[in-house]
């Protein structure tokens, strides 16, 4: 069985206001602006405070993979979270499925509705604009799409499948 190890890797303008070891610790938090922190929470957008990255820290876990790396770039001024991602043969062709099957849907939809946005697929298809971006860059690129004029009062081509030989 093939096993192959990628990072989601990402990051954020400052440093951060506790040593690393408490937030690894957690319980501990301090907010850059409070009054936000707060509101988020009340409306139930925010988790308790200094909760974040314990549940990071179990989350992956629980799946197995390797332990997140976070790391202050004082430098340069910025905050790095490496999240390493093991998949195997079997996880892999999940992954590979639901993607075809996620690029087939906005095929589809855009067959459908020539004019469907992009906010519309990324509602219909449970995944993100930059998700749906993606996907159409890809399908353009395979030349399974393709855009008439703008952004604004432009619309959808699929083009036909061509057959493999």
């Amino acid at each position: 069985m093939t096993l192959t190890i990628d990072i989601i890797s990402t990051g954020k303008p400052g440093t951060l206001r506790l040593p690393i070891e408490k937030i690894y610790d957690g319980g501990t938090s301090r907010a850059r602006n409070p009054r936000v922190q707060n509101m988020l929470r009340m409306i139930g957008y925010g988790e308790n405070l200094g909760s974040g990255f314990p549940l990071i820290l179990s989350a992956w876990k629980e799946a197995g993979w390797g332990k997140p790396v976070l790391e202050n770039k004082v430098d340069l001024d910025e905050v790095e979270l490496a999240l390493p991602v093991e998949l195997n043969e079997s996880s892999q062709k999940t992954t590979q499925k639901t993607t075809q099957k996620t690029a087939q849907k906005i095929r589809e939809m855009m067959k459908t509705n020539s004019e469907i946005s992009i906010e519309e697929l990324a509602a219909a298809c449970g995944i993100t604009r930059d998700g749906v971006n993606y996907h159409i860059r890809n399908l353009k690129k395979k030349n399974k799409i393709r855009r008439i004029g703008g952004d604004n009062g432009g619309h959808w081509e699929v083009l036909d499948e061509v057959s493999e030989q």
